[in-house]
């Protein structure tokens, strides 16, 4: 299976249809939540997808830690930065 959140150019080349064109229109659309939506933001047509969508697969891609809030004012009394 071939992830297309993670795959590099060549692992996404390496599937039937897919060259260098539609490789980096996949890689610039990325995020995917589901492997469907390269035929709903028109990446590939369904014909394409038919044929692939047995080998690919969009894993969720891990949780980044949230940053810390910060107060957009210091307290007062606090010392200003």
């Amino acid at each position: 299976m071939i992830d297309l959140n993670s795959a590099s150019r060549d692992d996404l080349m390496t599937l039937e249809g897919i060259g260098e064109v539609r490789a980096d229109a996949i890689i610039r659309s990325r995020p995917f939540r589901a492997k469907t939506e390269l035929v709903e933001r028109h990446i590939i047509p369904e014909s394409l997808y038919e044929k692939i969508s047995d080998k690919v697969t969009a894993r969720p891609l891990p949780a980044t830690p949230a940053a810390p809030v910060r107060p957009a004012n210091p307290p007062q009394g606090a010392p200003k930065r």
